[in-house]
């Protein structure tokens, strides 16, 4: 009897030791699962991301480009600019030339005989000619 008692004990004993490790297995198992749940998410996230990053390089080299592209765009401007200015300063100073001729003649003529007048009229009026030659070239090349 007591035998059989003890056997019965024994059996509760490893009923309960099979449940607990029944239910550890069971809560293991779910563990297991939810871990794997959660790495499975974590590369699916790794890939979203590195996915992210790759397109913002690509919109950023873009940029980088086009950035680029106008600072070059600038360049060439600003050496347009450059050399239209000089082409202006070359038209300003042939024009004053001119001017400044034309004043000189202008004061000399009144005080010369008639011949030295036409002999100094045809030495001006070709240096004028030439002053006008260069001026009309830099305007065409102005345009």
């Amino acid at each position: 009897r007591e035998q059989k008692h003890d056997l019965k004990l024994e059996i509760e004993q490893l009923k309960e030791t099979l449940e607990t490790t029944q239910s550890n297995l069971r809560q293991s198992s779910m563990q297991q699962k939810k871990l794997k749940e959660d790495i499975e998410n974590a590369q699916d996230t790794k890939e979203n991301l590195r996915h992210t990053l790759l397109d913002q390089i690509k919109t950023l080299r873009q940029k980088m480009n086009l950035l680029n592209d106008t600072i070059e765009n600038q360049k060439q401007d600003y050496e347009k600019l450059e050399n239209e200015c000089s082409q202006l300063k070359l038209l300003l100073d042939a024009k004053q030339k001119v001017s400044k001729h034309n004043q000189n003649f202008s004061q000399r003529s009144f005080s010369q005989q008639p011949q030295q007048m036409n002999d100094s009229f045809q030495r001006e009026s070709l240096s004028s000619s030439s002053v006008v030659d260069d001026t009309r070239r830099l305007l065409a090349e102005l345009r």
